[in-house]
């Protein structure tokens, strides 16, 4: 969706190829799911009737993106870094007003930047393995404390039962 704007395609990484990781398991490929490595565990955890539901269910993935990017701490300059920053605010905003997702892990880690051919300087949001749709749920928060700690909000330090906001992440800039 975000893709064909061409306002943000600068901002936000484009996937070039991907797929999950694979373990040998006893003798065959597996995929490296909660499930496959948690398997026995889950089920007696279903059973007893406490513990891992289908909503802890992750899969690892490898994925190859589009354009190579540079860590915020090579930053050439001052002026850039405000661009930068500017870039990927633009981009939580945007994934935030069109797909009402939020990020819950903004940090110096998942910001990066990159020259483009003319030598102009743009910031990029990445790493939304801790995304969540902010209309999914009536209280959007999570049992155990998510995120970077030094970036995360004041209200989610204090508490990790409170509702995440766009508030929240807007903070963690």
């Amino acid at each position: 969706m975000l893709d064909q704007e061409p306002e943000f395609r600068n901002n936000l990484p484009m996937l070039v190829a991907g797929s999950p990781v694979h373990l040998d398991g006893e003798g065959a490929a597996v995929d490296d799911t909660t499930d496959s490595i948690l398997r026995k565990l889950s089920q007696e955890l279903r059973l007893a009737g406490n513990g891992l539901t289908d909503s802890c269910y992750y899969s690892h993935n490898r994925m190859a993106m589009t354009p190579t990017s540079k860590h915020l701490r090579d930053i050439p300059s001052i002026p850039d870094l405000i661009l930068v920053m500017h870039d990927a605010f633009r981009a939580h905003k945007a994934v935030f007003d069109n797909c009402n997702i939020l990020h819950w892990d903004i940090s110096e880690n998942n910001i990066l930047f990159w020259h483009d051919a003319d030598g102009n300087i743009h910031g990029m949001l990445i790493d939304f393995d801790n995304a969540a749709d902010s209309k999914a749920a009536k209280h959007n928060y999570r049992p155990i404390c998510t995120g970077t700690l030094p970036f995360m909000s004041v209200n989610n330090l204090r508490q990790a039962d409170v509702p995440h906001t766009p508030v929240d992440d807007m903070e963690s800039f």
